[in-house]
């Protein structure tokens, strides 16, 4: 098996989990340089999931006040 070909257990492979995660830190990125806060908490929550689910380090974003 070669990686990223491993299917999670959202049932989604693993690659195209770290894409999505990556999409969604550049969408948090925009959303913070426009002070969009609903899409802040929005990204935030997402990246979290999306972490979470590759079993990586879970990103901090208390500093948000985002829990």
């Amino acid at each position: 098996m070669k990686y990223g070909d491993r299917i999670l257990p959202s049932g989604y492979f693993e690659s195209q989990t770290w894409g999505a995660l990556h999409k969604c830190w550049v969408g948090f990125v925009i959303a913070k340089e426009k002070m969009e806060w609903d899409k802040i908490d929005l990204y935030a929550k997402r990246i979290q999931n999306l972490e979470r689910e590759l079993g990586i380090e879970v990103t901090d974003f208390s500093d948000w006040g985002i829990e």
